[in-house]
Order: C-alpha cells, then sequence, then structure tokens
C-alpha cells in the first residue's frame, strides 16, 4: 500500500517557548515552516507555579511578544499566550485546545553518570500530545539560521509498521515541492547470539533479507516521488537506533522523521528504545510522530 498524496501541511503550529537558552532557534525553525506551508503559529510560555511570583503575567507577555516581532513583521500570522501551571500538561492541553497541526519545541539532552537523557519536559510533550512533534536541538556551533531550512536532507526509518507508515506520510510533506533529498531506513535487527537460528548460508539469507526490504521500502513511496527521484532506499543490519544515527552522520541528514510506538515508547530508557535514543543523541531536529 503507498503512501498517499495529499497535502499534509502544518497549517497550525504551536510553538511552546521558555524565553531563554536557544528560544530564538526554536523558533526560527518553526516560522520556517509556517512560511512554506502558509499556516500560522501561536507562541507559548508556560510558568510553573513555584515561579510565578517572580515575574508579572504582563512581563512574560512582552518578552514572548519582543521574541516574535521580526516574524511578525515579515507577514507571519503569530499569536502569544501565556498560561500557568505544570509545563507539559500546559502544553499538551493547549494542543489539543489549539487544535495545532504540529509542536515545534526546544530539546535539551544533558548526560548523567547514567548516560545521555532528555529533558522531562520534551519527553512527556512528545508521549501525550494529540499531534506530531518537533524536538529542536541547540544548533551546533557555527550554524548559520535558516542555512538548512526547509529541510534538505531527510531521514525516514521505516520498519512496515503503521506508526513508520503515518511517519513516512509526515516526512513526503516536508518533501514535497522542494529539492529535499529523503532516505528511507529499514533496519534489520540480527545480534551475533540469534546466529544459531538463522539458515545455515547467512551471507545469501541477509543478502535476500535485504533485497526484500528494498523492494518494501520502493512499494511504501508514491508514485510522484518515484517520478521526481531524489531519494534512496538504504538497509542496515544491527540495532536499530544505532544504524538509525550511524545513517545520519552519514547522510547529513537535516531531520529524522520517526514513528512513536505506543505512549509508553520513550519511557523504555533501560531497554534501549529506539526513539528515546535517537531523540537524546541526534543533534538535528527529530519529527516524533506517534499512533495518537
Amino acid at each position: 500500500m503507498r503512501a498517499g498524496s495529499a497535502m499534509r501541511g502544518f497549517e497550525r503550529l504551536l510553538v511552546p517557548l521558555d524565553l531563554a537558552s536557544f528560544s530564538s532557534h526554536v523558533f526560527d525553525v518553526a516560522v520556517s515552516l509556517a512560511r512554506r506551508s502558509g499556516g500560522g503559529l501561536e507562541a507559548f510560555h508556560v510558568v510553573a507555579p513555584e515561579q510565578a511570583l517572580l515575574q508579572s503575567r504582563a512581563h512574560q507577555l512582552e518578552a514572548l511578544q519582543r521574541c516574535v516581532e521580526p516574524a511578525q513583521t515579515q507577514g507571519i500570522p503569530v499569536d502569544t499566550a501565556v498560561a500557568e501551571g505544570d509545563v507539559a500538561e500546559t502544553i499538551v492541553a493547549e494542543a489539543g485546545n489549539w487544535r495545532a497541526d504540529l509542536v515545534v519545541i526546544g530539546a535539551r539532552a544533558y548526560r548523567t553518570t547514567s548516560g545521555w537523557h532528555l529533558g522531562s519536559v520534551t519527553q512527556r510533550v512528545i508521549r501525550e500530545s494529540p499531534c506530531p512533534v518537533l524536538a529542536v536541538p541547540r544548533p551546533a556551533e557555527g550554524f548559520q539560521a535558516g542555512s538548512a531550512l526547509p529541510f534538505e536532507k531527510i531521514l525516514c526509518p521505516v520498519d512496515f509498521s503503521e506508526p513508520s507508515r503515518r511517519a513516512l506520510d509526515y516526512a513526503l510533506d516536508l518533501a514535497r515541492g522542494t529539492s529535499a533529498r529523503l532516505t528511507l531506513l529499514h533496519v534489520l535487527e540480527w545480534f551475533p547470539e540469534e546466529a544459531g537460528d538463522a539458515p545455515l548460508y547467512v551471507p545469501e539469507y541477509h543478502l535476500d533479507l535485504g533485497e526484500d526490504a528494498r523492494q518494501r521500502l520502493r512499494g511504501v513511496l508514491p508514485e510522484e516521488m518515484l517520478l521526481r527521484g531524489g531519494h534512496e532506499e538504504l538497509v542496515a543490519t544491527g540495532v536499530p537506533y544505532r544504524a538509525i544515527l550511524e545513517v545520519w552522520r552519514q547522510r547529513g541528514a537535516d531531520v529524522i522523521v520517526l514513528g512513536i510506538h505506543g505512549r509508553r515508547a520513550l519511557d523504555r530508557v533501560l531497554s534501549g528504545a529506539t526513539a528515546a535514543h535517537v531523540l537524546r543523541e541526534a543533534s538535528c531536529p527529530v519529527l516524533a510522530v506517534s499512533p495518537h
């Protein structure tokens, strides 16, 4: 079954901003997407209850307005709003109430003695949001604003499940009407300890599986993409998140579009959830598409 060709434009983008750190970069990414889709934005700031007494709502709105003014002067429709409450819960509620098509949020990865972790607010928003979430990390040193926008190299892992097919729809939408190169990746999970269960001629077996996966990848592409070109189908072997990150590095992808398997997929950090690893370790935006 081929992915549909209908335009899935992001017409209503909710952009939670903490008014610190790299908020301006997160907002620039959202503005670029809105400019392409012809949509509008809501810049949204949430004040946690313990911070509400430190600064007035009027002060927060003023700071938010300064952040969005450059986009407004360019004719981009931008609303602003400030709310008080649990940050992640309030963002998720606003995404539903405002009927957002996409949440664009900053993603901070931090290292502890047990490894890399993704900020709890971002994790909860991705897990609970009623729409896809674009997690935008801090830009790399030397990054030039707008240098990779719209996205020029898109990586979309596909495991042929329903979540990954939904993610592919969004990857196709990002590629439509642009010269972006789309890379589809399927990872054959293969571990040495499982070799005893495989047929005797393992190399030939791998070749057969790889060729079958490539044919299936071509089968999920719409005719328009096959005719246009500018895409590639890759098959890798090993641990999925490691393979995804390796291809991301090799191809220099500007964005990874990833299907999320279930509401608790991001909680399985200790068991090595693919999405959790990719979100923590990739230094490019990751578009997370959940089943709901």
